[in-house]
């Protein structure tokens, strides 16, 4: 790749890919018949905040089915494979966790059954990854006589 000089400077934009977030070297060389140059830069990228958005619950006898939208600080919405936890907002106790919850369009659905207590409060996690930090929802709900009763804060 050919980039002119002027003034003493050279000037390359480019379009950073799908990197993980971690630090990395670039490196860039000056040549020419006589002279050869060369100086690293190092340059972080950092991960992103996400946030839960959007949850509803739906209540069919004994199991949940919980809705939510994932999307970044740029309100992006996330494509792709998370971690998803339900966690016991008190103890921190697991009541769900899959590794491969599916994030279409920054949408994704799972089924939970709770445990046989009706009155829960849970903590929905979407656990962190190699782009992005972790993520918590935290999901007040009681189950009165198939009535589901919701609070999210």
């Amino acid at each position: 790749m050919k980039i002119k000089v002027t003034n003493g400077t050279a000037i390359l934009k480019f379009e950073v890919p799908a990197y993980s977030a971690k630090k990395y070297t670039l490196t860039a060389v000056f040549g020419n018949d006589s002279v050869r140059l060369e100086d690293n830069a190092i340059f972080t990228i950092n991960k992103l905040n996400t946030k839960i958005s959007k949850v509803n619950l739906t209540h069919n006898k004994n199991t949940l089915k919980i809705y939510a939208q994932v999307i970044d600080e740029n309100n992006i919405k996330y494509n792709g494979i998370l971690n998803v936890k339900i966690l016991d907002k008190e103890n921190g106790e697991i009541f769900y966790a899959n590794d491969t919850v599916v994030i279409d369009n920054g949408e994704f659905s799972f089924n939970f059954t709770p445990k046989k207590a009706l009155n829960h409060n849970l903590s929905l996690l979407i656990e962190e990854n190699s782009y992005f930090t972790e993520s918590y929802k935290n999901i007040e709900f009681n189950v009165e006589k198939a009535k589901l009763i919701l609070n999210f804060e």
